[in-house]
Parts: structure tokens; sequence; C-alpha cells
């Protein structure tokens, strides 16, 4: 977030890779116009060409920064920000709380899948890709708590473990993710 890595980013996707899940990567935003969605993406973009990313490359839009904006221009934050992330070749998702979702973003002028987020309750949003149930969840091996989320789409056909990537106006081939 904000042009920081977390610090554990490199443990966790090297070692989540290596015990054979999916990796995906993720940034809480702060852009408030389209150009600075974009150099989110390319922040990230940057950040994860060398890591078997296998999962969607999401973009979290809630931060207070962005209260003022309308709904129109919130959308299109997202949009810049994912097409960019899918012409690189990823596969670009938003996450967000059930509240922004119905009361905050245009979401008809977004065509990207979403994660919501809504606790102890199914979100409202239809159509949900992930949704993301606690923050309060406990994991064997994990202290403290950890968010649980759950799967309610196939990106099996979405996420080929072989192709090419287009990263900071250079191609990369990725054979297995």
């Amino acid at each position: 977030y904000n042009n920081g890595v977390d610090p554990s980013f490199d443990t966790n996707a090297r070692g989540a890779a290596a015990a054979g899940l999916r990796v995906g990567a993720y940034i809480y935003s702060y852009a408030t116009t389209t150009a600075a969605a974009e150099q989110e993406a390319d922040f990230v973009l940057n950040l994860i060409k060398g890591y078997p990313i296998s999962y969607p490359v999401v973009i979290d839009v809630e931060a207070p920064e962005m209260n003022a904006m309308t709904p129109d221009q919130l959308a299109a934050v997202i949009n810049a920000f994912c097409k960019k992330i899918e012409s690189a070749g990823y596969y670009p998702m938003v996450y967000t709380n059930d509240y922004w979702l119905s009361s905050k973003i245009n979401m008809s002028k977004v065509h990207y899948d979403v994660w919501a987020a809504r606790y102890d309750v199914k979100p409202s949003y239809s159509g949900a890709a992930l949704w993301q149930a606690t923050n309060q969840g406990q994991v064997n091996g994990i202290s403290g708590n950890v968010d649980i989320n759950f799967v309610l789409k196939d990106f099996s056909e979405k996420l080929p473990a072989n192709r090419w990537r287009l990263i900071d106006g250079k191609w990369y081939y990725y054979k297995n993710y």
C-alpha cells in the first residue's frame, strides 16, 4: 500500500507457492485519479513479475481518501487499475465491502470480478467471485486472527499456467506460473 511492500510478501508468496497454494497479489489503493491508479498498477506489476502469480491481482478501494469521489470516479479508478493489470496478462479483481459496492461505486461501469467483504452473512452484492466472511478466523499454525474467505467462482480457465505477460514494456513468458 502507498508504494510500500508488506515486509512478509516475499516469504509468504514464495512459501505459499512452494506449498502448492495459489498466489495472488493485493494493493490497498489510495488512488483518487486514473493516473494514480495506473501508477499503482505499475508498482504492483514490477513487484510481482518475479513471482508465481496464479490467482487474481486485486485493488482494494475503500481508503478514506476516496470518500469524496463520485461513484463514476471510483469506477474509473478501478477500471484504470484493472485494465493495466489485465493488459499485462494477469487477472484483475476489485476488493471492497458491501457498503461501498452498493453506495459508493458505480458498479454498472465496472466489469471485473469482485471480492466482497461482509462479515457473518453473505454479501448482498450479487455475483461476488470471492467473499471475505470474517477477519477473526483461526487457522492451525498461525497465531492470531486471520481473514477467512470463500471462493464463489472457478478461476481455473481465467488463470492459465503458461502465458506471456507484458510488464514495463518487456515481454515475459511464464511456465507453470
